[in-house]
């Protein structure tokens, strides 16, 4: 890298496409929340009459393992922090007996989804 040279930083959107492309890839069953987003009160309002949820997390692989119900993951790039919704529901998740944690890096994230259904990378 040259001394100018910013290193590179992955978008958010970024961050969850590579996912999804990973999961296409593994032919792993997936499904992306898009609670992040600037709305309208009104909106806002209506989305929340029909279920959604603050605070859900960004992935949700549906398919099971041996000791999940699922892996849930909530995709964060730096400095971005977990709200409090956020670490209610991943809490909640949990309870219900669901795989789910934060990721910062898509490294981090793919070595979660090898280990949680025994890919190789």
């Amino acid at each position: 890298m040259q001394q100018n040279e910013k290193p590179f930083k992955m978008t958010h959107t970024q961050f969850a496409q590579a996912i999804k492309r990973f999961a296409d890839l593994h032919m792993l069953p997936m499904n992306h929340c898009a609670n992040e987003g600037k709305r309208s009160i009104g909106e806002g309002y209506k989305l929340k009459k029909e279920g959604m949820m603050p605070g859900f997390p960004d992935c949700h692989f549906i398919r099971a393992n041996e000791k999940y119900h699922g892996l849930y993951m909530e995709l964060k790039v730096p400095p971005d922090k977990l709200s409090i919704n956020q670490i209610i529901c991943i809490d909640m998740l949990r309870a219900e007996g669901n795989f789910a944690d934060v990721y910062y890096n898509l490294d981090d994230a793919l070595d979660a989804i090898c280990w949680f259904y025994g890919l190789e990378r």
